[in-house]
């Protein structure tokens, strides 16, 4: 009988542990409650951000300081609202881009590059809030799993209300991850290219280099970060990837990678390169840190971008 209820006692300790570490993850990978969404748009933290601080101000002041824009929003697929900033620079027949920002970040800090870039471009833009940011509804982010199909909606959106404009998304560090991997979804005729800057191989590779950089081991955490997605936020983190989705991408792709990015580590931008079967372009930028190419190489980041919007908006 001793032996029965230590070993109750044993399995019931086990279970309450596994059950705080699913919530530990939860709280901390996935959920993103109203008060704890981006306030500061302006801090950067870590030392590899200090040399551009001043530059990343100033995108920063072009986004919050325009008051040209009109609140949109859609449903997504699962019921929850999105909103997002559309900015008319143009007539609505000029091509669009829209923009994805990144992990618990916002447009403001993380789109300021491509915001200014599209605007001399002579384009209009659109600045989603991701799920669980911002205006928009929801309360876990799914590190691009559900967001494909929210980009998915905002590109069908806006080929609805500007029926005569060429659109290109592109995205930031999880923006870019969810443009990637809505490349293989049913894009409406009307997108003609992605632009991914920082974007990692797959929901998978992210979260257990995260786990890796907290002094963790990732393989046996691994499994109880996905099963806690499947429990609390509903989803599978091995239902796609980016590696996956861009082997059957029907548009053109331009990949941006820092090359000392030590968030989303450089190598997979090398994965992902080496799936794309259709027309890519790749731009790696020396020195550049995770997310900050433009900062680090305006000029080439500029002359890239350009000519691949030039060309796939072109066709």
């Amino acid at each position: 009988m001793l032996f029965l209820w230590i070993a109750l006692g044993i399995a019931g300790l086990a279970l309450f542990l596994c059950a705080a570490l699913m919530l530990v993850i939860y709280y901390t990978a996935f959920y993103n409650p109203p008060k704890r969404r981006l306030k500061d748009y302006y801090y950067l933290a870590g030392e590899q951000y200090e040399p551009v601080q001043q530059a990343i101000f100033g995108i920063v002041d072009g986004i919050v300081n325009e008051k040209n824009f009109e609140e949109v929003s859609i449903t997504a697929r699962d019921g929850i609202k999105l909103v997002g900033k559309y900015y008319p620079f143009f007539d609505e027949d000029a091509p669009l881009e829209i923009i994805f920002h990144g992990y618990r970040s916002a447009a403001e800090r993380d789109c300021g590059g491509g915001f200014a870039l599209a605007k001399k471009r002579g384009h209009n833009v659109l600045l989603p809030d991701q799920r669980a940011h911002g205006k928009s509804g929801g309360r876990c982010l799914t590190f691009g799993i559900k967001e494909r199909y929210d980009c998915l909606a905002w590109c069908r959106w806006a080929a609805e209300r500007f029926p005569q404009a060429k659109i290109v998304i592109s995205g930031v560090s999880m923006g870019a991850a969810t443009v990637l991997m809505a490349s293989d979804l049913p894009l409406p005729d009307a997108v003609k290219g992605i632009m991914a800057d920082s974007g990692y191989s797959s929901p998978k590779a992210v979260c257990s280099e995260v786990t890796h950089s907290m002094g963790l081991p990732p393989k046996p955490i691994y499994p109880f970060t996905k099963l806690t997605a499947r429990l609390f936020a509903g989803v599978d983190l091995e239902e796609s990837s980016a590696v996956e989705a861009v082997a059957h991408a029907k548009v053109p792709i331009l990949l941006v990678h820092g090359e000392e990015d030590h968030f989303v580590p450089f190598y997979m931008c090398g994965e992902i390169e080496n799936a794309i079967v259709g027309e890519k372009t790749v731009l790696t930028v020396p020195g550049a840190p995770h997310a900050v190419a433009y900062l680090v190489d305006k000029e080439t980041y500029t002359r890239v971008t350009d000519a691949f919007c030039e060309r796939v908006l072109a066709d």
